[in-house]
């Protein structure tokens, strides 16, 4: 799942507002994970 973010985000440029959220969407995803 992370090696395909990553290819995502290689594919494309981003502005750092976009990486923020990407960054913080998975914060998120792992954090919801470790929860569980």
């Amino acid at each position: 799942m992370i090696e395909s973010i990553n290819v995502i985000i290689k594919q494309r440029t981003w502005s750092p507002n976009d990486q923020c959220k990407i960054l913080g969407s998975i914060e998120t995803l792992l954090h919801s994970k470790f929860k569980n």
